[in-house]
C-alpha cells in the first residue's frame, strides 16, 4: 500500500538499481521525504564464498557500478553510505540512531529478494517505521499479466501478446523531481558508524583482477543506448552469423540497474530497421518473462518447472564419475565439437557469450550429453559477468526441455549450427587457435575427419553424434 505521508527522514536502499535517473523507488522516496539517507548493504550470504552461485566478474562489475553511482551522487550534493552485515541489524541500527520514519527500495522478484523484503516488513512492525517498495526493474508488474480466467502464462507467446499491449511509462529525471519535491540527500557523518565500510574495503569482495570485457558505469550504458540505431540497425540479420554478430552487451547494465529497462525500451523504439527494433524489444520481454516465471513459480530455483519423465530417467541413469568427467570437458571446451568448445572457451576467458551461443551450449549439455541442467546453471552463474538468477534459470530450463518450451526434446544439432552460424570458421578458430590450420570443410565435418589430423592437439568428438 503506497502512502502519501510526508516523512522527515527516510532511508533508500539500493539493491541492484545503480542509477539516480528513472529510479522509481528513489523517486517515490524523494516525493514523500524531506531528507533521505542513501545506503547500500553488502550481505555475507551474497558476497562471500559460501554463495555457490557467486560470479567474481559480476561482483567486480557491480562494485565498479556502485563506485560510479557514489560519484554521481556526490556531484549533486549527496552521499551513499555503504555497510557490511545483515540487513536487519544495519536497518535496526539506522532506525534507532538516525530517527528514521520510513524505508524505501525497489521491488525485486526472486525468492531471496522477496524473503529479504518480508524480513524488513516484519522489522517495520516491530520498530514502527513504514516500508515501501515500487515496481522498477521490469516493463510490467508480474501480477498484472494473466489470462482472462486469472491463470499464469507458461508460454512466452501468450505472455508477450498480453504484456506488450501497453507501453511502459516514459523515463524520469531525478534532478527535475528533486526540485519539485524539495527533498535533500543526507551527507553528514552518521551518529553510529557500526557496520559501515569504505571504498577501500570493496576490493576484498572479489578476486578477479583483470579488466572486464564490459566497461562499468552509467555513462558507458547510456553511450550504448545513444548509438543503438547506428551500431545495431542490422541486429536481426547479423545474429545469423556469430563471426559478424555484435551484441549490445546491455544485459549487465540492465541486471544491475545502471540503466533502466524503460530507457532501453525507448532507445530500441528509435531503431529504424523494423526487424532489428522488434528483435531487441522482444528480448526485453523475454527478460521480463523469466522474472514472471520466477515470481509465480519460485520453486524453479532448484526444481523443474515442468516434470519430464524421459529426462529424469536419462539423467538418473548416468553415473557420477561419468557425469563429472564429461562435465569438465564441456566446461573447459574440450568436447571435440568446435562450436561448443569455442563458446565455452570464450565464456571462460571473458565471462560473456551471446544469448544464441548460450542456448546452443546449454542444449548440448542437457539434451545431447544428458547432464542435469542445474550443473550448467551453476557454472554459468559462477562465470557470467551479467549473471542474473531468473534469466539464467529460465534459459537453462528452456533448453533442457523442463521449463517453458513447448517442445520438450528440442535438439540444436551442433554441426548444423556451426555451418549455419560460422560458415567460414572465423569464430571457432579465434577461440581454438590450435585448429587454425585445419580446413573449414573438415572442421564442419570433424566427426568423420578428425583422424586426418592426429598431429593437431584437438580432441575427437567425445560422443558419436
Amino acid at each position: 500500500m503506497i502512502s502519501n505521508k510526508k516523512y522527515k527522514r527516510s532511508i533508500f536502499i539500493f539493491h541492484r538499481n545503480f542509477r539516480l535517473d528513472d529510479n522509481l523507488g528513489l523517486l517515490n522516496a524523494a516525493n514523500l521525504s524531506s531528507e533521505i539517507i542513501l545506503i547500500f548493504i553488502f550481505t555475507p550470504n551474497q558476497i562471500e564464498k559460501q554463495n555457490k552461485f557467486k560470479s567474481e566478474r559480476a561482483t567486480k562489475f557491480m562494485i565498479e557500478c556502485l563506485q560510479d553511482l557514489k560519484d554521481q551522487t556526490k556531484k549533486i550534493g549527496g552521499k551513499i553510505y555503504t555497510f557490511y552485515g545483515e540487513n536487519k541489524k544495519i536497518i535496526t541500527n539506522l532506525i534507532k540512531e538516525e530517527k528514521i520514519e520510513a524505508v524505501f527500495s525497489n521491488k525485486d522478484y526472486t525468492p531471496f529478494a522477496r524473503n529479504r523484503d518480508d524480513q524488513i516488513i516484519q522489522l517495520s512492525k516491530k520498530l514502527n517505521f513504514d516500508f515501501q517498495t515500487i515496481d522498477d526493474s521490469l516493463l510490467n508488474n508480474p501480477e498484472s499479466i494473466k489470462s482472462k480466467d486469472g491463470k499464469i502464462f507458461k508460454r512466452f507467446s501468450f505472455y508477450y501478446k498480453n504484456a506488450s499491449i501497453l507501453p511502459p511509462p516514459l523515463p524520469t529525471r531525478l534532478e527535475q523531481e528533486l526540485k519539485k519535491s524539495k527533498c535533500n540527500f543526507f551527507n553528514k557523518k552518521l551518529k553510529s558508524n557500526k557496520f559501515e565500510i569504505n571504498e577501500k574495503d570493496f576490493s576484498k569482495f572479489y578476486f578477479y583482477k583483470e579488466n572486464l570485457i564490459i566497461k562499468s558505469g552509467r555513462h558507458e550504458g547510456l553511450n550504448i543506448l545513444k548509438n543503438l540505431d547506428k551500431n545495431f540497425s542490422n541486429y536481426a540479420d547479423t545474429i545469423k552469423n556469430i563471426s559478424k554478430h555484435k551484441t549490445t552487451m546491455l544485459s549487465a547494465y540492465i541486471k544491475f540497474g545502471v540503466i533502466s529497462i524503460r530507457e532501453v525500451f525507448y532507445a530500441a523504439k528509435k531503431i529504424k530497421n523494423l526487424k532489428s527494433r522488434e528483435s531487441l524489444i522482444r528480448q526485453l520481454y523475454w527478460h521480463d518473462f523469466f522474472y514472471y516465471i520466477a515470481y509465480h513459480f519460485p520453486f524453479v530455483f532448484g526444481k523443474n518447472l515442468t516434470p519430464t519423465i524421459w529426462w529424469d530417467k536419462e539423467v538418473a541413469a548416468k553415473s557420477k564419475s561419468q557425469t563429472s568427467k564429461t562435465l569438465n570437458l564441456w566446461r573447459n571446451g574440450e568436447t571435440g565439437f568446435p562450436i561448443i568448445d569455442s563458446t565455452m572457451r570464450e565464456l571462460k576467458q571473458t565471462g560473456y557469450i551471446s544469448n544464441k551461443l548460450r542456448l546452443i551450449v546449454a542444449n548440448f549439455l542437457t539434451q545431447i550429453l544428458l547432464i542435469d541442467w542445474r550443473e550448467g546453471e551453476k557454472y554459468f552463474a559462477q562465470n557470467l559477468i551479467d549473471y542474473d538468477p531468473a534469466i539464467n534459470n529460465g534459459n537453462w530450463q528452456w533448453t533442457a526441455g523442463v521449463g517453458t518450451d513447448y517442445y520438450k526434446h528440442r535438439i540444436f544439432n551442433p554441426w548444423t549450427q556451426q555451418k549455419k552460424l560460422d560458415p567460414k570458421c572465423e569464430y571457432i578458430k579465434k577461440w581454438i587457435p590450435e585448429i587454425k590450420s585445419i580446413e573449414n570443410k573438415d572442421l564442419h565435418n570433424w566427426y568423420k575427419n578428425w583422424n586426418q589430423y592426429k598431429n593437431i592437439k584437438y580432441p575427437r568428438p567425445i560422443i558419436n553424434f
